[in-house]
């Protein structure tokens, strides 16, 4: 295996911190869509098609779960594939929650070991050196990393009743630990995740079907 993490992302990040964004009338989507341009057109000028080290990819289509992917050629001439999506986070919000990838899709995607899921995270924060300081609309960004999705501990992550089930980062603003294990070691306590992620549902669903029942015989 020769993605074994997403170092190589993270270094060619860093030419990201410092970047002043005009942003004035823009959402906080409009400024995610921004980055995530940048980060698309960087990557996709140092890894072009045919590059010896790694290849970038488009996303197949506007539902795909990655910004970007890198495709990696094996010594056996397998390709290995990172999906990278990139995270925006606003500092001066207290509290971020983003959707990462839905549970079932994970699942397809890790039961090819050579697939890989990756987040690109990228801190801004209204930019304070500007001539109107703060006030003045501008971002600037402060921060970036890289990191497969395994290399997260689950004390980071939970799970969301959306859909099948929707991994989330439970909070951008705190410390992301890193998992102390292996993919496998991951893997096994995502499953456990799910199994109780489940059982918590069941239960809630049943206590809310029962709550229906009393109400509807009660107008019988």
């Amino acid at each position: 295996m020769l993605i074994q993490n997403t170092t190589f992302v993270t270094d060619n990040l860093q030419w990201m911190v410092g970047k002043t964004i005009p942003c004035v009338d823009l959402d906080q989507r409009g400024m995610a869509d921004k980055i995530e341009s940048m980060a698309q057109a960087h990557f996709k000028k140092i890894y072009p098609v045919g590059n010896s080290i790694y290849e970038y990819h488009d996303p197949k289509t506007v539902r795909s779960i990655d910004d970007f992917s890198l495709f990696h050629k094996t010594r056996a001439n397998a390709k290995q594939i990172v999906l990278m999506d990139v995270k925006t986070h606003d500092t001066d919000r207290t509290f971020s929650m983003p959707n990462l990838i839905s549970a079932e899709r994970l699942f397809k995607l890790y039961s090819d070991k050579d697939n890989y899921f990756g987040l690109a995270i990228i801190d801004y924060e209204a930019n304070p050196n500007t001539h109107d300081g703060r006030s003045s609309g501008n971002k600037i960004i402060t921060n970036t990393r890289a990191m497969l999705i395994e290399e997260i501990s689950w004390s980071c992550l939970h799970i969301q009743n959306l859909g099948t089930g929707q991994i989330q980062i439970k909070n951008l603003g705190n410390e992301i630990i890193k998992f102390n294990g292996t993919r496998q070691e991951w893997l096994d306590e995502f499953y456990q995740a799910m199994i109780d992620f489940t059982s918590h549902t069941i239960k809630k669903i049943t206590k809310r079907r029962g709550q229906w029942e009393e109400r509807f015989s009660g107008n019988i």
